[in-house]
């Protein structure tokens, strides 16, 4: 059960370095926010009543957010630049109230393994008795000096997560009957 807070705040999600500055205490007023900005959600909130198929489900999203966010250039053989999604989270307290936390840029999750039965209902022989353990993240913050941070996945109760839209510019010149455009251009 969730307690409003009679404390005045911001609805506005806060962007910037992981900190305790960072929240938010409305928890829907922040989900609404969070998901017309654009943000994609799912609850993550493993703890011992979750059933296998919430696990498989758990674990898949995680993958897929992971390979996208390393996402390696089939040409080059290289990790492709800018592909780290925004993330935001809750975490529920020890009164069992839920917090909005701040984000950042997520890079990647680390895994280990386990004998807990839940987690070998994978189908993805990749993921088998995989446990998320730790997802690094850095500040969003350009040129920040905050280091790099770990956020253990069993505090994580909503994860949101919104990849950018790298917009590149054209510009485009005529020569003559030629159109000549080049992109790349930020």
């Amino acid at each position: 059960m969730r307690k409003k807070s009679t404390t005045p705040h911001t609805t506005t999600p806060r962007i910037g370095p992981w900190n305790a500055s960072n929240t938010c205490l409305d928890v829907e007023e922040w989900h609404d926010k969070n998901l017309a900005e654009g943000f994609i959600f799912f609850r993550v909130g493993i703890t011992d009543q979750s059933t296998p198929e919430q696990i498989v489900t758990i674990q898949n999203k995680i993958k897929a957010i992971d390979e996208k966010a390393n996402k390696i250039d089939e040409k080059t053989g290289r990790r492709i630049q800018n592909q780290k999604p925004y993330f935001r989270y809750t975490t529920i307290q020890q009164d069992g109230t839920e917090k909005p936390i701040g984000g950042g840029w997520y890079l990647y999750t680390g895994w280990s393994d386990t004998n807990d039965p839940r987690f070998h209902k994978n189908s993805k022989e990749e993921l088998k008795g995989k446990e998320p353990v730790y997802f690094r993240a850095k500040s969003a913050v350009q040129n920040s000096t905050v280091p790099n941070f770990s956020i253990q996945w069993k505090k994580v109760h909503r994860f949101y997560y919104k990849f950018s839209v790298q917009e590149e510019k054209v510009q485009q010149f005529v020569s003559g009957n030629k159109i000549i455009k080049l992109s790349g251009f930020k």
